[in-house]
C-alpha cells in the first residue's frame, strides 16, 4: 500500500464517521465511505483498462475520487486544466496518450475523439475513451501540464513516492493536523492544491472542502471575487488554504472586523509575493506566508510558517531537497524530483549539473538566517499574480501577425493581466479590432489586458533596444508599466484598454 492509501485506510479504522471529503453543499463523505467510494472507482477503472487517465472537471468531490482512486491503482494521471483552450486539450490528450477521461464536459470530450456512451461515473460526470495510444508503458504516477509559457503545455512526470514524499513533508511544516478543514481555492488541475492540499490533508487525517470553483469566487484566471472567497472561508470554518498573491490582495483588500476567518495558515505560492502585501494581510488578521517551488520537485521546496516566517522571503528549504546559488546567482535543486518531461519531440530527461543538481531559471539569494529569496528569473518568463507561466514571446508573435505592427512588447510579471508595448506604422487604425481578434485566439490567461500604442519605433527612444539589437524589456516595463495600469480593462465592452502615445 502506499502512504496514502494506507492513511485513507487507518482514518477509516479509527474515525470512520468524521467528514473526509464534502463538496461544501450536498455531497458529504465520511473516512468509511471515502474508501468504499474510492474502491468503486478502482473497480471501474480497472475494469475499463484505464491506462492513463485524464481528469477534466471542475472542483468538486468526483475530481478528488477520482485521482484518489487512479493513486491507488497506480493508474499514471494528467490533470486537465479547465482554463485551457481545445486545442491545448487535444495536445495534452495526445501527447500523454490518454485513453481515458473523467470529464464534466461531454461535448469538449467527443470533438477530441472521446466516446461519451460509456456512462457516467457521478451526477454530472462521465467517463469517456477512446482506442487506447499505448499509454500503459508510463511509467510515473501523475504528469502535471503547466498552463503554457506557448500555445502547447509541457507535461512535467512524477512518480507515486515523490508526490507522497513532498505530501508528508508538508505535512509537518505547516503543522497540519486531524482537526483541520482544508479548503480548495484554487483549480485541482494546479499541482499545487492537489498536493499541497489533497495528499497533505489525507495524511494529516483532516477534512477536504472541495466546492465548485465558481462559489470561491475564482471561476478562472480572472475575474477574481474576493468576497464570494471570504464567505465561503467563513462558512466551511477552514483552518488551510492556498491562494495565489492576486487572490490574497483581493481579501486583503475587503478585510474588515466582519471578514475574521478560522484560518491558521493561508499559504500563497504560484508567483512573487511582495512583502507590502503579506505584511498587509498579516495585519488585518490574515495568516498567509509565501512558499516556492515547480512542478519538478512536486510544487514546494520551500515555504515560510507561523514558527519560521520571514516577510519578502520565500522561505527556509524542506528538509528533503538541498538549495544552492550558481556562480551567475540561479537556484538549482537537488533531492528528490521529477522524471522527465513529456513533448511532441517524446520524453525528455531532466538535464542536471554535473553533480546532479536542476537548473530552476530563477534567480535567488539566501540571507544570513537561511531564508531563501527569490530576486528574478534567467528567462523572459512572465508568471502572473494568478500563477500563470507565460512566454511574452509566443504573444508577442500573435500581435505581429498585422502587417502595421512594427514591434511589439509584452510585460506584466506579477500584475493580473498581461500589457503590452505596440509600435505601428501609420496612425494605428485597426490596433482595438486587431488585439481583439488576438485575445480571441489566445486562452484567457495570456490575453492582453492592456495596451499602450506608439507611433515612434523603439530606436528613436533612448534606452529601449540592447546594443545587440534586442528590447531591454525591463525598460519598457519600467517606462509604460505605470501608463498601463492607469488604464481600466472593465470600460470597455471587449475587456481590454488601450491609448494612443505618440
Amino acid at each position: 500500500m502506499s502512504r496514502i492509501e494506507k492513511a485513507m485506510v487507518l482514518h477509516a479504522s479509527e474515525r470512520p464517521l468524521d467528514v473526509a471529503l464534502s463538496d461544501g453543499h450536498e455531497q458529504q463523505l465520511s473516512w468509511r465511505e471515502l474508501v468504499i467510494e474510492v474502491e468503486r472507482r478502482v473497480r471501474i477503472f480497472r475494469a475499463l483498462g484505464v491506462e492513463v487517465l485524464g481528469i477534466h472537471c471542475d472542483n468538486g468531490v468526483e475530481w478528488v475520487l477520482s485521482d484518489l482512486a487512479a493513486h491507488v491503482a497506480r493508474i499514471p494521471t494528467v490533470p486537465i486544466p479547465k482554463f485551457f483552450t481545445a486545442g491545448q486539450i487535444a495536445h495534452v490528450a495526445d501527447t500523454a496518450a490518454i485513453e481515458t477521461i473523467v470529464t464534466d464536459d461531454k461535448a469538449t470530450c467527443a470533438e477530441l475523439g472521446f466516446d461519451v456512451s460509456v456512462g457516467p461515473v457521478a451526477i454530472g460526470v462521465w467517463v469517456t475513451q477512446r482506442p487506447s495510444c499505448g499509454g500503459a508503458n508510463l511509467d510515473f504516477q501523475k504528469v502535471t501540464f503547466t498552463s503554457g509559457t506557448t500555445g502547447t503545455p509541457k507535461g512535467v512526470c512524477l512518480d507515486r513516492a515523490h508526490l507522497e514524499a513532498v505530501a508528508a513533508q508538508l505535512v509537518q511544516a505547516s503543522g497540519s493536523l486531524p482537526t483541520d478543514v482544508h479548503l480548495c481555492c484554487l483549480p485541482l488541475s494546479i499541482l499545487l492544491e492537489n498536493i499541497a492540499g489533497i495528499y497533505r490533508s489525507v495524511l494529516a487525517g483532516g477534512r477536504i472542502v472541495a466546492p465548485p470553483l465558481g462559489s470561491v469566487g475564482f471561476g478562472g484566471p480572472q475575474p477574481y471575487d474576493p468576497l464570494a472567497a471570504l464567505a465561503a472561508l467563513r462558512t466551511h470554518q477552514a483552518t488551510s488554504a492556498i491562494l495565489v498573491p492576486e487572490m490574497l490582495k483581493g481579501l486583503v483588500a475587503f478585510s474588515g472586523a466582519d471578514t475574521e476567518t478560522k484560518l491558521r495558515h493561508l499559504a500563497v505560492g504560484g508567483a512573487r509575493v511582495s512583502p507590502e502585501l503579506l505584511g498587509a494581510a498579516q495585519a488585518c488578521g490574515i495568516p498567509a506566508y509565501e512558499g516556492y517551488g515547480l512542478s519538478e520537485f512536486a510544487s514546494v521546496v520551500a515555504m515560510n510558517t507561523p514558527v519560521d516566517n520571514c516577510l519578502g522571503a520565500a522561505g527556509k528549504p524542506l528538509p528533503h531537497v538541498d538549495i544552492r546559488i550558481n556562480s551567475q546567482g540561479e537556484i538549482e535543486i537537488n533531492g528528490p524530483r521529477f522524471l522527465g518531461y513529456l513533448s511532441e519531440a517524446g520524453f525528455l530527461p531532466p538535464v542536471t549539473t554535473a553533480d546532479g543538481y536542476l537548473p530552476t531559471g530563477d534567480l535567488g539569494r539566501f540571507d544570513d538566517d537561511g531564508f531563501l529569496h527569490v530576486t528574478g528569473r534567467v528567462r523572459n518568463v512572465l508568471i502572473t499574480s494568478f500563477g500563470r507561466n507565460i512566454s511574452p514571446e509566443w504573444v508577442e508573435s500573435e500581435l505581429l501577425s498585422s502587417p502595421f505592427v512594427a514591434h511589439a512588447v509584452v510585460f506584466g510579471d506579477g500584475e493580473p493581466q498581461l500589457s503590452a508595448l505596440m509600435v505601428v506604422r501609420g496612425e494605428g487604425k485597426g490596433v482595438e479590432a486587431h488585439v481583439s481578434a488576438v485575445n480571441r485566439s489566445l486562452p484567457d490567461y495570456a490575453r492582453i489586458g492592456r495596451c499602450v500604442v506608439t507611433t515612434v519605433p523603439l530606436a528613436d527612444q533612448p534606452g529601449l533596444l540592447l546594443p545587440g539589437g534586442g528590447v531591454a524589456r525591463d525598460a519598457v516595463a519600467e517606462r509604460f508599466g505605470t501608463h498601463a495600469r492607469a488604464l481600466d480593462p472593465d470600460e470597455k465592452e471587449n475587456t481590454w484598454a488601450f491609448t494612443i502615445d505618440s
